[in-house]
């Protein structure tokens, strides 16, 4: 897998670093080939094409960050966006992040009896779910 790395507006308490309006968290993976000779469009592979498309230099090995901004559109390229072409209006795909986080809570939380369903639950429906019924008529 990979891990996280620290994006958009850094550390703003660093002397001399200008605070920026947005600020994310990004996956952080390396990759393990040049970026043309992926098969599949991974997420990091777009942003390195991306990269690349604005003259930069990915060779694999190479870390590359990016921001989901819509996990299952059909085009790759609006899959993700390399971090360093976010900007403020970039917006990223909220419903991704909610699912890799519920997931991840789940791997944490497995030895306590936690599913990632039961987290979703208990995170996007509240504590429990409620049947609901219709009022009575009143005529």
């Amino acid at each position: 897998m990979g891990g996280w790395c620290r994006g958009g507006d850094l550390n703003s308490r660093q002397p001399g670093l200008q605070p920026r309006p947005w600020s994310f968290e990004s996956p952080c993976l390396a990759l393990s080939k040049n970026p043309g000779k992926y098969t599949h469009d991974i997420f990091q592979a777009v942003a390195a094409r991306q990269l690349m498309k604005e003259g930069v230099e990915v060779p694999g090995g190479q870390t590359v960050r990016y921001l989901i901004t819509d996990a299952e559109n059909r085009r790759p390229s609006k899959r993700v966006r390399a971090a360093e072409l976010v900007n403020a209006e970039t917006r990223f795909d909220a419903e991704k992040y909610l699912d890799l986080l519920i997931l991840a809570g789940a791997d944490i939380l497995s030895p306590f009896g936690y599913t990632e369903k039961l987290l979703k639950d208990e995170v996007v429906y509240g504590e429990k779910q409620s049947k609901l019924t219709p009022f009575p008529r009143t005529t």
